[in-house]
Order: C-alpha cells, then sequence, then structure tokens
C-alpha cells in the first residue's frame, strides 16, 4: 500500500521539477530572445554568404530595414515572397534551404522591428522628464496647507470671519505661486493654450 503512494509522490515530484526547468527554459530564451535571434541570423548570413547565395544576404539586410520602417507582419509578407520568387525562378528546390532562409527573414524582420521598438521606447523615456517640484516649493505648500486647516478650524470660536479672509487669501497666494511655477516650467505654453 505504501509503494504506490510513493511512486505517486515521486512522479508528482519529477512533473514539478521538469515544470520548474521549463519555466526557467522560457525565461532564459524569452531574456536572451534579441541576442539569440542575432546569432542566428549572423549563421544563416554565413551559411547563404559561403554558399554562394549572395542576393539572400543582401535580401536579409533588405528585410531587417522593413522590420524596422514598415513593421514586422510587413517584414514577413515580404520574405514570403522573396521566397515565393526564388521557387519560381530556381529549377532546384532544397526544402532546408528554403526553410533557412525562411527562418533567416523572420529573425532578421523580428530584429528590425524590436530595434525599432526599443529605440521609441527609449525615445519616449527622453522627451517625457518628470515634472518635480523643487523642495522649497513642497515646504511653501505643506506650510501653506497647514495654515489653510488651522484657519478654517480654529481652537477658538472669535473672529470667524476673519479666520475665514486669510484662509481665502492663503489660498489664493498658493494658487498664484503654482501659476508662476507652471509659467516658469512651461513658457511656450501659455501661448498656445488661448
Amino acid at each position: 500500500m505504501k509503494r504506490p503512494m510513493n511512486v505517486i509522490q515521486e512522479v508528482h515530484r519529477i512533473r514539478v521539477l521538469l515544470s520548474q526547468l521549463d519555466d526557467r527554459t522560457l525565461a532564459f530564451v524569452r531574456n536572451r530572445a534579441t541576442l539569440i535571434a542575432a546569432l542566428i541570423t549572423l549563421g544563416i548570413c554565413v551559411w547563404g554568404w559561403t554558399s554562394g547565395r549572395h542576393e539572400f544576404v543582401f535580401a536579409m539586410t533588405a528585410m531587417g530595414a522593413v522590420g524596422y520602417f514598415a513593421g514586422l507582419t510587413v517584414a514577413l509578407v515580404a520574405g514570403m515572397s522573396f521566397i515565393g520568387v526564388e521557387l519560381f525562378n530556381s529549377s532546384t528546390h532544397i526544402a532546408s534551404a528554403i526553410l533557412l532562409e525562411w527562418g533567416g527573414y523572420v529573425c532578421i524582420g523580428w530584429l528590425g522591428y524590436r530595434h525599432k521598438k526599443v529605440q521609441r521606447a527609449q525615445l519616449g523615456a527622453e522627451t517625457h522628464p518628470a515634472w518635480v517640484l523643487p523642495w522649497a516649493v513642497v515646504n511653501e505648500v505643506r506650510t501653506s496647507l497647514a495654515a489653510v486647516r488651522f484657519l478654517l478650524f480654529p481652537t477658538h470660536e472669535d473672529h470667524e470671519n476673519q479666520a475665514l479672509q486669510q484662509a481665502t487669501n492663503e489660498l489664493s497666494r498658493l494658487e498664484q505661486l503654482f501659476n508662476e511655477l507652471e509659467q516658469s516650467q512651461r513658457p511656450g505654453e501659455k501661448s498656445k493654450r488661448r
């Protein structure tokens, strides 16, 4: 009776280990996909050049540019078109060569597309700087808000109208402070909003 339970536990342990191995393998490939695609592309280009398929190497360069400028889907369609033209014009059809060419077109198209995507992400990060307030402004706002709270909710009950007027003045001063800060941080946008 104990023996089947041990077998089941052992099978479960092996399945868990295999699942962890799968996760590690996928994480490895995901983290190094660009490098792997670049190495595959380089290998296929070397194969194409040494086997006398110079037009294929030039077509791969074109597919990288198409992937960069037009996108991955257009590059894949163009790669299929190149393969179709080669099949139509060539008298010998070697399946392994066609598969290598297709793999090369996929890799180089993806690399071009990925490069454009990374460049856009970097450009987007550089063109949208964080809007950080100076500490002096933050402290001024904190002090003013504390003053407004104290003026609106005084500890004693006399002079309520005067406290309300002082709170209104302090809020107006804060608004003016932020308007000046906005104009100094964004000098060209004031004319665009009007």
